[in-house]
């Protein structure tokens, strides 16, 4: 007699791998006419152009945030402080892309990709987390719906959506904080 070789096991883990594919597709493929227009990148909220100014500051200062910023509170300006471990975060993953120097475009193209890349990678931890409370079929349920169900978390975390929402909506599920501390 032989035993099958396809254990449910690798089915389920079959299955995240596609959802890992899908949710990619829908937060980077879809997107990405409206983020790459021409040789420019539009991010999607104004956010996300605040949050990459701290990020290209800090990828060309580095450990040092600038101190005081002129644009918030218009005209005065205030000091810089609050909760930017998503700044440091894609700073750091951002130098390294750009090998110790990264251009503007580097600096960019990695805070446009970023989010997505979060959003996608949400749905292991999510796999597991229902895995374990549960059964290995609820937690591949769990990863289907946190990749394809529509709302904040896809809007969140889609291409261009370069703001601190995408790690705080995954956070508790990454354990990585970066919460409203202002």
């Amino acid at each position: 007699m032989s035993k099958s070789r396809i254990t449910p096991g690798l089915i389920a883990g079959l299955l995240v791998a596609l959802f890992l594919g899908l949710a990619l597709y829908l937060r980077v493929v879809l997107p990405y006419d409206t983020v790459f227009v021409g040789d420019w990148i539009k991010f999607t909220t104004n956010d996300a152009y605040y949050f990459m100014r701290y990020v290209d500051s800090l990828v060309h200062n580095f450990p040092r945030l600038i101190p005081f910023d002129p644009y918030r509170d218009f005209p005065s300006g205030s000091p810089v402080g609050g909760s930017l471990l998503f700044v440091y975060i894609l700073s750091g993953i951002t130098w390294l892309a750009g090998f110790g120097s990264p251009s503007e475009h580097t600096i960019n193209m990695v805070g446009a990709y970023f989010p997505a890349v979060i959003g996608t990678l949400t749905v292991i931890p999510v796999y597991f987390i229902g895995r374990t409370l549960f059964h290995r079929w609820a937690g591949v349920i769990a990863a289907v719906l946190i990749a394809i169900l529509p709302g904040e978390f896809l809007g969140r975390t889609a291409l261009g959506y370069a703001d601190r929402d995408a790690l705080e909506v995954s956070s508790p599920l990454w354990l990585c904080s970066s919460s409203y501390w202002q």
